[in-house]
């Protein structure tokens, strides 16, 4: 689901962090890793995902081409106090149980089709693009269809519920391509099942997150 950012505070904050990215960094070139070598935007699919449907698979992606920024700062002390306020500060401060996510995406970086079911929880996600040339897809289960969110330049935000391993019915394959720099953050809000006693506690912090930073 889309959310559009309307909370100044919160996305002047968003913004610092490129801004603080920017700075650490540079001119120098990230290190990045990467599965793929060729043909990037291929493994986003349908042949592929339908490939890693019929198989096995182990919730985080196989395809991708991304610096983690958690890789960053276990390299380089300069990105250790970055890393930590948003590894660790923010979720506290916003009621957020932890971070999944800090990645940054060079040109033609990618995040190949995968579940998240290892890491189960509602899911916010706050994503950047130099200049929106990229997007973010998953399968719609009901029309058997795979939609692509086109980026825009700057922030955007959405939040999706990335079912546990033994809740396929809940798996949502999703992945991302870009052609510009790119950036994602992504935060849980732990629910351990959606049969369990703490999921409506999950969805309220999630819905009362989403209330203030949609609020003018």
């Amino acid at each position: 689901m889309e959310i559009e950012i309307k909370n100044q505070k919160f996305l002047s904050r968003l913004n610092g962090l490129i801004e603080e990215f920017n700075s650490i960094r540079g001119d120098s070139i990230l290190p990045s890793i990467k599965s793929v070598d060729s043909n990037f935007e291929s493994y986003l699919s349908r042949e592929r995902l339908n490939e890693l449907m019929s198989a096995p698979h182990r919730g985080d992606p196989v395809d991708y081409h991304a610096t983690p920024v958690g890789d960053l700062r276990l390299k380089y002390s300069e990105w250790i106090n970055f890393y930590n306020e948003w590894r660790f500060e923010v979720p506290s401060e916003m009621g957020m149980a932890t971070c999944a996510l800090i990645n940054h995406y060079p040109e033609q970086g990618l995040t190949g089709w995968h579940t998240n079911w290892n890491a189960n929880a509602y899911q916010i996600l706050f994503t950047w693009s130099e200049t929106g040339d990229g997007y973010f897809c998953y399968l719609d289960k009901e029309k058997d269809e795979i939609i692509k969110i086109q980026d825009k330049p700057g922030w955007q935000c959405r939040w999706f519920y990335f079912g546990r391993e033994d809740e396929p019915e809940h798996h949502c394959w999703h992945g991302c391509y870009t052609n510009c720099e790119r950036f994602t953050l992504a935060y849980k809000f732990s629910n351990q099942s959606k049969n369990s006693k703490v999921d409506l506690i999950a969805q309220e912090m999630r819905d009362e997150f989403i209330a203030e930073i949609t609020t003018v």
